[in-house]
């Protein structure tokens, strides 16, 4: 058990250091680049980043779940993640013409080409950071993903601030990327030291079709609105959705995947050890739900002066976006980790059914709404939210008996408390008149007011944060 919670405490650690860097840098950015700029390097990462999921090809999680990883299979792996990045390397570069010709965007040639570079740089680190997960190592974890989030950080608004428009971005992910790969290179356990082989590679391509599937139809869904919007509604529509898109992405990318990257194997090791992965599961959501619900409700609450003074004014049409989007994200606040839960049992097959049926129908409503406006495309996406929540719970109670009801009797009190929060919070909004100044003592009151209020109910309603808490400051005690 502390093994488990230092991993998370690390991982957390991780994604909330790049959390700041990457806000800091996006604050400066959204006032060096304009949302056109935005939209043109948005778009070519949405399609780049589709091709981005058969790289991986389910690589992580095939090393994480496998109970017989020996070196030949490592060195199978190290051959199938090669073959398949490169290929696409080289099929992303030669597709750039055709991109740019279809957007009417010169731009876009060199951005896509410029991104491809990824496809051959991050293929040489993907089986030791993959044995690394397994391995638990999340301090080796933090700082190789520090150091890539820094420099790219860096040389983004270096490069945007002497004026290079959009390519600051794309140059910016390559030397994250080579970052990742050197820091890789240098902490690398000794058994990834191998050279590639190409046989035995039936089980993997199974196993990594199955999870490349269902991530590629997912992956698609998210940025589906980037691809229709440029044709729909142009690119300053794709800048303003991809600014809300990002925000509603914070806590994913701040939160969920830092604990799910470490619940994976975590659920994982039970799992091997037969022991009771749901009642694991159960007392997660009980702890860890309550942080979706907290942020989505403020996130909601405070958009208006959160844009203003992140952003400035040219990004407030985000603001209705993000309202409307924080919807599904409090709908998907019990099921956050269920895709761990899912994956460490083996069942691919169920994410990816759920993947296909909530992606397709997902893209359908898309389509419609992106000839419309944003809101109908804010719409569509909790649309498919709903749609894959309800999968996940079906699939949950067909293949381990969870039912509706259990689930939601674990985030009871993580609702109260996120709704008295919020009630207690809200009146900090008479104190904004529009302004970017008044936004910026709003924002100050509602974070004193919400964190003294979510501190004060975890303590009243006596929730397991606080056992965690105190277990904490027990071992530094000790430790000092």
């Amino acid at each position: 058990m502390n093994s488990i919670r230092k991993a998370t405490l690390l991982s957390l650690a991780q994604r909330y250091v790049s959390f700041v860097i990457q806000l800091a840098s996006s604050i400066v950015l959204a006032r060096l680049l304009s949302p056109s700029e935005t939209g043109v390097f948005s778009l070519a990462a949405a399609i780049v980043s589709i091709a981005q999921l058969l790289r991986d090809f389910g690589i992580g999680e095939y090393v994480v779940q496998e109970k017989n990883l020996t070196q030949d299979r490592l060195r199978s792996v190290f051959g199938v993640s090669l073959a398949i990045a490169w290929s696409l390397a080289a099929l992303i570069f030669l597709s750039a013409d055709l991109i740019a010709a279809h957007y009417h965007e010169a731009g876009l040639r060199t951005v896509v080409r410029v991104l491809a570079l990824n496809f051959v740089l991050l293929p040489i680190g993907t089986t030791t950071f993959a044995l690394l997960t397994r391995q638990m190592a999340f301090k080796e974890i933090f700082w190789i993903q520090t150091a890539s989030i820094v420099i790219g950080a860096a040389l983004a608004v270096f490069l945007a601030w002497n004026g290079h428009s959009y390519m600051s971005l794309a140059w910016s992910s390559v030397a994250s990327s080579l970052t990742t790969v050197l820091a890789l290179t240098i902490l690398r356990p000794a058994e990834t030291l191998i050279l590639p082989r190409f046989s035995g590679l039936r089980e993997i391509g199974l196993f990594g079709g199955t999870v490349t599937t269902g991530r590629f139809l997912d992956q698609l869904s998210r940025r589906a609105p980037d691809i229709l919007i440029a044709q729909g509604l142009g690119f300053h529509a794709v800048g303003i959705n991809s600014k809300s898109t990002s925000l509603l992405d914070t806590f994913q990318d701040f939160f969920v995947s830092g604990i799910s990257r470490v619940a994976t194997p975590a659920f994982a090791q039970t799992h091997h050890a037969d022991g009771d992965t749901i009642s694991a599961y159960l007392k997660a959501i009980h702890t860890l739900a309550v942080f979706p619900l907290v942020f989505f409700l403020l996130l909601a609450l405070l958009a208006e002066p959160l844009v203003l003074t992140l952003f400035g004014r040219a990004w407030l049409g985000a603001v209705p976006l993000l309202q409307i989007g924080s919807i599904g994200g409090m709908l998907a606040a019990p099921y956050f980790l269920a895709p761990s839960l899912l994956t460490a049992h083996g069942r691919v097959r169920e994410i990816l059914q759920i993947q296909v049926v909530g992606g397709v129908l997902y893209l359908v409503a898309l389509f419609f709404a992106a000839q419309q406006s944003l809101i109908a495309v804010a719409l569509a996406g909790v649309f498919g939210s709903a749609i894959r929540i309800g999968m996940l719970q079906r699939t949950l109670q067909k293949s381990f008996g969870l039912g509706l009801a259990r689930l939601l009797a674990a985030c009871r009190n993580n609702l109260v408390i996120a709704a008295i929060t919020t009630l207690l919070t809200t009146p900090v909004l008479f104190a904004y008149d529009g302004t970017t100044a008044r936004a910026l003592l709003t924002l100050a009151a509602a974070a004193a007011v919400s964190l003294t209020a979510f501190a004060t109910c975890i303590v009243c309603f006596n929730h397991p944060l606080v056992d965690e808490i105190r277990g904490l400051r027990q071992k530094k005690l000790r430790l000092s």
